[in-house]
């Protein structure tokens, strides 16, 4: 038998989770934490959105999987592309409860917030049941409350309070009640976007890919090719060993892939690491 022919057994077991390297860290400028567009949990007005406790829904506690989901913008009567029309709002409810979650590693690092929000005609911002933001709302949030005064779709960016006050590690939660002006009017319109201006991200990149995958039996191996989550920075060849030999090739940016060469090694069990 050829050598040649006989099976590599691979052992990827480091591209399974997580990656994260000082070198590998690319900055945001700003860091998204809900983007225009996002999906979020809704809850139409027709009721109390959490019974009895009425503030309920707005904590990250909160159970929400009964809940509808669907792509902001949210709204309709506007020339705008929807990513969840409600079409039976006129003359059946006037409010929108809104939820999302987001996850952060080290809220120390959070300097400020910004809400980038595009609306008609009013809403309240809660960040982890901490009201941030209030625009054109009522002074008791109710499910059949209205908004104060009549607006055109407006787009305004707001900064938020001190972020230390209310974000935490791990999971975070937005919730938003969205108002409408009257029971019968023609149109509103909600997307919002919260993000660092200045920060950075710092989320370690995964790793979404890797051909040939871990734990399986090839015949040849001379190129490992890895896909990140999201773009990284000061890939080396040499950061990748194979039974603790540094690649001698690479190609690949961004997001990737990234192609790591290599010489063939010896058959039998090889392991590749970092």
């Amino acid at each position: 038998m050829n050598p040649r022919s006989i099976r590599i057994i691979l052992s990827l077991l480091l591209f399974s989770g997580a990656f994260f390297s000082d070198s590998f860290l690319a900055d945001a400028d700003p860091v998204y934490y809900v983007t225009k567009g996002a999906s979020w949990r809704y809850f139409k007005g027709t009721s109390k959105a959490s019974s009895p406790d009425t503030t309920q829904w707005r904590t990250i506690d909160f159970d929400d999987s009964s809940w509808s989901t669907g792509a902001a913008p949210f709204g309709y009567g506007e020339a705008v592309p929807f990513g969840t029309e409600l079409s039976d709002m006129r003359y059946n409810y006037s409010t929108v409860f809104l939820r999302r979650e987001f996850v952060l590693g080290d809220p120390a690092g959070v300097d400020e917030l910004k809400a980038e929000v595009h609306y008609d005609d009013g809403f309240i911002l809660w960040i982890n049941g901490e009201e941030v933001l209030r625009v054109n709302a009522p002074d008791n949030p109710a499910y059949d409350e209205f908004a104060p005064n009549t607006i055109e779709p407006l787009e305004e960016t707001y900064d938020l309070p001190d972020p230390i006050d209310y974000l935490r590690e791990g999971t975070n939660v937005c919730a938003v009640q969205v108002f409408n002006t009257t029971i019968t009017s023609s149109d509103l319109v909600f997307d919002i976007a919260v993000y660092d201006p200045e920060g950075i991200d710092e989320t370690p990149p995964v790793v979404t890919e890797t051909v040939p995958v871990g734990g399986i039996t090839v015949r040849t191996l001379n190129r490992i090719t890895i896909t990140f989550s999201e773009e990284v920075t000061g890939v080396d060849a040499w950061d990748l060993m194979v039974n603790g030999k540094e690649a001698a090739g690479l190609e690949g940016a961004g997001a990737g892939p990234y192609t790591f060469t290599f010489d063939e090694p010896p058959p039998g069990e090889v392991e590749v690491t970092w």
